[in-house]
């Protein structure tokens, strides 16, 4: 099984992003250290002390790991970073390294992501230490100021990211038709497979994605969802880049032919430059419904006609008077709603009390 990809993500400034996987992660003991804030005085005469609750106080969170260049390959994915790598570019420890860099310099607010674990904060400190330029052992040390999820916006997002993938897709299909008849079945049908793949993958995407367009909160079986098809994408996008990674081209062609031994080349990096672009495309629209996302959400629905906020309530939670959780978590401050209005219904404060959930 796979392992959670950890992803830091800038939330103010450029909004870059570094995802790493496998080879690349950091090494698995991290601890989430914190502490409740508080006062406690004792007076004279008086066996008990007063506590004064102040609020919890999270520590700094260091995370440490190892770059081998020889490695890591297809394990790192970034976006906004094109000043230190381009898309023909392998990764390597000390580009990765400078990458880190970068972020710690800006200083901007990031949100690291492993797995359930959500934090946001700064990069107070990042320390390469070189092994060699290619092994780089590294320590980050973020200053947290806030633990868990983001919350939904109350605007919807009017961005289309399913335009994107569908742009970025339909640019791998044109570049993987463009094959030469001289490039052999051998090596150029695996590689056809999995842009074959992608496509389904983007499709389904594409389609979850016009599902969920313009509503502002996204429930967590959706987000589920998207993640899934996105590691789809990922896995078959990454096969394609590795069958036409650099290296020599006696795979491609029969023949030494000069124009021939350019266009197996030409061929080879389009299609691996525009399996990237799919790539990134459906990180940027996993992060759009990432931003999007509510756990707490059992449905959306538009409002029919003659339907109010009290019918919602009677539908979802058997109680019609219990429609305040409904209004509070799309912003109304009544029950009458426009017919039209797109609601999302989250789980009842009494959900694990017996209360039905289901219509």
């Amino acid at each position: 099984m796979p392992s959670e990809a950890f992803i830091i993500r800038e939330i103010t400034g450029s909004q870059r992003s570094v995802e790493l996987r496998n080879r690349a992660l950091p090494y698995q003991a991290i601890q989430y250290q914190g502490t409740q804030h508080y006062t406690q005085t004792w007076y004279p005469g008086n066996p008990n002390a007063t506590i004064q609750v102040l609020g919890p106080q999270e520590g700094d969170l260091p995370i440490r790991g190892m770059w081998k260049t020889r490695y890591i390959g297809n394990d790192v994915t970034t976006e906004g970073f094109d000043d230190v790598i381009q898309n023909s570019e392998s990764m390597t420890a000390e580009i990765l390294t400078q990458i880190f860099h970068r972020l710690r310099r800006s200083g901007n607010l990031v949100e690291i992501r492993w797995g359930p674990e959500v934090r946001r904060g700064i990069i107070k400190e990042f320390t390469p230490d070189y092994d060699r330029v290619e092994d780089i052992r590294w320590t980050i040390i973020f200053a947290i100021s806030q633990i868990g999820d983001r919350p939904a916006p109350r605007a919807a997002d009017t961005r289309q990211p399913d335009s994107e993938v569908e742009s970025a897709q339909n640019d791998l299909d044109e570049a993987a038709a463009d094959i030469p008849d001289y490039i052999l079945p051998n090596t150029s049908l695996p590689i056809l497979s999995e842009v074959l793949l992608m496509r389904g993958a983007s499709v389904s995407l594409i389609t979850t994605l016009n599902s969920i367009y313009g509503v502002p909160s996204v429930p967590s079986p959706i987000q589920k969802d998207v993640e899934a098809i996105v590691k789809r994408i990922m896995t078959s996008g990454r096969a394609i880049t590795d069958r036409c990674s650099n290296g020599p081209y006696i795979p491609f062609i029969a023949t030494d032919r000069v124009d021939r031994v350019f266009g197996a080349e030409v061929w080879r990096q389009s299609v691996s430059g525009a399996a990237r672009g799919v790539m990134a495309a459906a990180i940027r629209a996993r992060e759009n419904v990432r931003r999007r996302a509510v756990p707490g959400i059992l449905a959306i629905v538009k409002i029919r006609q003659n339907q109010t906020l009290r019918t919602l309530a009677r539908i979802y939670y058997r109680d019609s008077d219990n429609w305040r959780p409904i209004a509070n978590a799309n912003g109304f401050a009544t029950p009458i709603v426009d017919s039209g209005t797109t609601v999302v219904i989250p789980y009842p404060p009494q959900t694990g009390s017996g209360v039905r959930l289901t219509p």
